[in-house]
């Protein structure tokens, strides 16, 4: 029976084999040939693919993260292309912030007396009127007589006053109209025929000035401004000597300036324009001219990476006084980098045209009398500063300056008149080295400050300039050891001032020290006590008219 069986299915063999050459079956036809030429085969399954086996999903060998759950990460390139064009514009300049006036109005008051008949007192007023507008007022008076005289005693009376009225206009316009005056008045030792005669003079001068001027910003670094100014004054000298006559300058002066600055279309790059016109008239013994500088100016700011910024520019004025006039092409050169945070170097080149006037001389220097118009002067000035501002509190400036004057102004004396001085005008070459450091040990509580100069000043002549210092160093501190009592010190030490050679010459070194107190006993009460050269050093700040010797001023103080 099983021989049958058998037989029958070698039989059907064949048939079997011809079924699967007809493409019935679902294993994947293989070609030994593929295997021996190439050398790899890759099987395919079509058949499980199109007849997926339904209730059967096994877990995959590899673990894959849910394609709707990985970030979508762009090129630069395909950031660039989805944003809109206006967001791709010249960026903005520095964010700009509106003009505020302060929350806080106070009215402050001050008066002292001392010896030598030393009354002093002052007043500081903010007064609102409305959100938009201020008054600010402002008067200081002092005085001093019988100190240190030659034969008679001398004396000064100083007061000055101003008011203003500020208005802003918008967040970024403002607007202000001011309006100073000053009268000072001097009793002085003089001299008419010969050194050992000496007389007294009475030396006076007013002033008063009215000026309106304006800012607007549209960014932290473009603005316009704009100013007005205009004002007159008097100088008279009254000797007392018999037979002598008053001497009685006046000057008129005005003066405006427009000053606009634009952004390019370069980021960090700027255009400034610049127009400043000066002018005015003075009146000497019967005789009267003018002066007057017009200066145009043109500047090129630019950013030059992140810590360099320069600026090109150049000047051109116009200046005419009573030696005759002239134009005057001068650069405007200035470069600053900021390797660091809180740290500056900068460097320029420029050049400088002015006629100060002759009221600003005699505020300059009491003992100036007018026997003369003003000059103009000219500079070409080489500058470089180091800026350094630590976190810690300190901070720490040093500085060069180069000056080569064409035409210098300074005060000296001659032998017709050796107890004032006059103005005199000489080339000259200058050597200036200055550092300055302020540290706040303890915040709000002890503060000091150091300074120092180094300096070097030659005429064309060879001598040196008239009252100039070859070395200052000077400092002081500010404690509030306990509640409201505040202390401060300060102290110069002068050596190598040089003399104009006449009488009553300048010591060649001085150290002036001085100190105050200031105790608040209520919020709007307090007291002062301070003194002045309190070494008692023999010093003149001018020839022939030495500084008051040791002194003692004290006060009160208001504050409401």
């Amino acid at each position: 029976m099983n021989r049958r069986i058998l037989t029958v299915l070698l039989a059907l063999a064949p048939g079997w084999l011809t079924a699967q050459d007809a493409g019935n079956t679902l294993l994947p036809d293989i070609d030994p040939q593929d295997i021996e030429i190439r050398g790899d085969f890759q099987a395919r399954f079509p058949g499980i693919a199109r007849q997926p086996i339904l209730g059967f999903s096994p877990r995959p060998r590899v673990y894959r993260i849910s394609p709707d759950r990985i970030p979508f990460l762009e090129s630069a390139e395909q950031v660039v292309a989805s944003l809109p064009m206006s967001d791709i514009d010249r960026p903005e300049g520095p964010a700009f912030h509106p003009t505020a006036f302060p929350t806080r109005h106070r009215t402050q008051a001050w008066g002292g007396f001392g010896n030598y008949v030393s009354p002093e007192g002052g007043l500081r007023m903010e007064i609102p009127a409305g959100a938009k507008t201020r008054w600010l007022v402002a008067s200081d008076y002092a005085s001093s007589e019988g100190s240190r005289t030659l034969i008679q005693p001398a004396s000064y009376r100083f007061w000055n006053s101003e008011i203003a009225w500020l208005r802003r206009v918008s967040d970024r316009s403002r607007i202000k109209i001011s309006a100073d005056g000053r009268w000072d008045f001097n009793a002085l030792n003089s001299t008419e025929s010969a050194p050992a005669v000496f007389h007294r003079n009475d030396h006076s001068l007013w002033t008063a000035d009215l000026t309106i001027e304006g800012i607007t910003r549209r960014t932290a670094l473009t603005a316009t401004e704009w100013g007005l100014t205009g004002g007159t004054g008097g100088m008279e000298l009254t000797p007392t000597a018999p037979g002598a006559t008053a001497t009685t300058d006046t000057e008129t002066r005005a003066g405006a300036w427009l000053r606009h600055s634009w952004a390019l279309a370069k980021p960090g790059h700027l255009l400034d324009l610049g127009l400043d016109s000066r002018l005015g008239f003075t009146w000497h013994q019967g005789t009267e001219a003018a002066y007057g500088v017009q200066t145009f100016a043109m500047a090129y700011r630019a950013r030059m990476g992140a810590d360099l910024t320069a600026r090109v520019g150049v000047k051109t004025a116009y200046a005419w006084d009573a030696d005759g006039n002239g134009i005057h092409v001068m650069p405007d050169l200035e470069a600053v980098f900021t390797p660091a945070n809180g740290f500056r170097l900068s460097a320029g080149l420029s050049g400088e045209v002015r006629n100060p006037g002759s009221a600003a001389l005699s505020i300059g220097n009491r003992f100036y009398a007018v026997q003369e118009h003003p000059l103009t002067e000219r500079a070409y000035l080489l500058r470089g500063l180091m800026q350094y501002a630590f976190r810690t509190g300190i901070r720490f400036e040093a500085g060069l300056e180069l000056g080569f004057h064409d035409q210098l102004g300074y005060y000296t004396r001659t032998a017709a008149s050796p107890l004032h001085h006059t103005r005199a005008y000489s080339g000259a070459t200058t050597v200036r080295i200055h550092g300055a450091a302020s540290v706040d040990i303890v915040p709000e509580r002890f503060t000091a400050f150091a300074t120092g100069v180094v300096g070097q000043y030659e005429l064309e002549s060879g001598a040196t300039l008239p009252y100039s210092e070859e070395l200052r160093v000077g400092g002081g501190f500010s404690a509030r050891p306990i509640g409201d009592l505040l202390i401060k010190a300060w102290g110069d030490v002068i050596a190598n001032r040089a003399s104009d050679g006449w009488l009553g010459a300048p010591a060649e070194s001085a150290a002036l020290v001085g100190a105050e107190l200031n105790y608040r006993f209520t919020n709007r009460f307090g007291l002062y006590l301070r003194g002045t050269n309190l070494l008692n050093v023999e010093y003149a700040a001018w020839g022939a008219y030495p500084a008051p010797p040791i002194q003692a001023i004290g006060g009160f103080t208001l504050t409401f």
